[in-house]
């Protein structure tokens, strides 16, 4: 049972239905990911990589536990008076904190998609807060708004995840955020040369290497309507928090499921953490692990631990994470040696993990049957329409 009652067959068959409904997208190429009625008056994008909103920055960590020091890096176009408010991602959306802060222009580095916007080189973040004790493990957007109402729908955003003081305490089931795949994708500061398309930025664009002390732009945290203006990425549609963990948590949340909350990283910078939980998940686009991720998800998995993957592309590339410097670099190159699969790479393929693959018909354009081989297994129960079942 979980720790709000639900047996373990009713939460994954639940959620294996939950999935199976957020992981339809729209077709790669659509410039918005909307509905059909509101896709009409969308207007022709120009895709900004790595552009300025009004307002913007990122946290120098991904995540936290109550009573550690925050610090936000913010910089505007132009010195302007920004409300800042954070706010907790469920269910509902929980404002936990609001002020004005003054936030003045800085330079985006050449290099900075792989070595950060240095923000806080010197001076300090331009502000910081250590994380109140009844702040819940949870999911916290940062909202930086600008004054003027035309730039309001420019409003950066920025993230962090508070992990519980005490992991297992509360809930026996831990998220694992795909933050690595957000920073793979992200292609904020990316370099450029007139003759030729980006040369860095995400590793969509041949990047090697990712900082994660750069802001991620619009479309990363929060739905992107085009009708809404700003300057969306491109990368938007392959990774961010709210096109599928979001859907996830709202779900859990409204079912009374308590959740624990922690990022990639954490997998790295503290091995032991799954040892406290009896029940991990990843959710989405999880493609980029570390081998420390990996050890230590396969040794939790050996020790009898349980892993639920709702996902279409898990531990499909591996990278080196270097924690203290707030960078991630692949291993290999993209489609040779940092394939967790590749002969001459790991040779540990996901599928050894997860039980499928992305490398079997994940990009198909057209529609793929998935075999299921035990129809009447129990994790399907309540799936298919009364009187249909195979």
């Amino acid at each position: 049972m979980t720790s709000h009652g639900y047996s373990r067959r009713r939460f994954l068959s639940a959620a294996l239905g939950l999935a199976g409904l957020s992981l339809v997208r729209s077709q790669m190429g659509l410039a918005c990911s909307l509905p059909v009625n509101l896709a009409a008056s969308c207007g022709p994008q120009v895709w900004i990589d790595g552009g300025r909103l009004a307002v913007e920055g990122y946290a120098t960590q991904r995540s936290y536990v109550p009573g550690e020091r925050v610090t936000l890096c913010l910089s505007a176009q132009s010195r302007t008076r920004s409300v800042v408010t954070i706010q907790r991602l469920g269910a509902t959306v929980k404002p936990v904190w609001s002020a004005p802060v003054w936030v003045y222009p800085k330079p985006i580095p050449a290099d900075a998609s792989e070595f950060g916007c240095g923000w806080d080189s010197g001076e300090g973040g331009d502000l910081t807060f250590d994380v109140p004790g009844q702040w819940p493990t949870g999911f916290y957007r940062v909202v930086m708004s600008a004054p003027s109402s035309a730039d309001w729908q420019r409003s950066g955003e920025a993230f962090f995840v508070v992990r519980s003081l005490n992991p297992g305490r509360d809930s026996k089931i831990l998220l694992i955020l795909s933050s690595n795949t957000y920073f793979a994708y992200n292609n904020y500061g990316a370099r450029r040369v007139p003759e030729a398309a980006n040369t860095n930025g995400s590793f969509y664009d041949q990047a090697r290497q990712a900082s994660f002390h750069r802001p991620l732009p619009l479309g990363f945290l929060s739905p992107y309507d085009c009708r809404s203006g700003g300057e969306p990425s491109r990368q938007q549609r392959y990774a961010g928090w709210d096109k599928w963990e979001l859907p996830f948590v709202q779900w859990a949340e409204r079912e009374g499921i308590a959740l624990d909350y922690a990022t990639n990283e954490d997998l790295e910078r503290y091995p032991d953490l799954l040892t406290s939980y009896r029940l991990v998940i990843s959710v989405g686009h999880d493609e980029y692990w570390s081998m420390g991720m990996r050890d230590a998800f396969d040794r939790y998995i050996r020790n009898g631990g349980n892993a639920a993957f709702f996902s279409g592309n898990v531990c499909y590339r591996q990278v080196l994470l270097d924690v203290p410097a707030s960078q991630m670099a692949l291993v290999g190159e993209m489609d040779g040696e940092a394939l967790w699969s590749h002969r001459h790479g790991p040779h540990r393929p996901e599928n050894r993990l997860t039980g499928v693959s992305f490398c079997y018909g994940a990009l198909n354009p057209n529609p793929i049957p998935y075999t299921i081989y035990q129809p009447h297994h129990w994790v399907f129960e309540g799936l298919w329409p009364a009187g249909r079942q195979p």
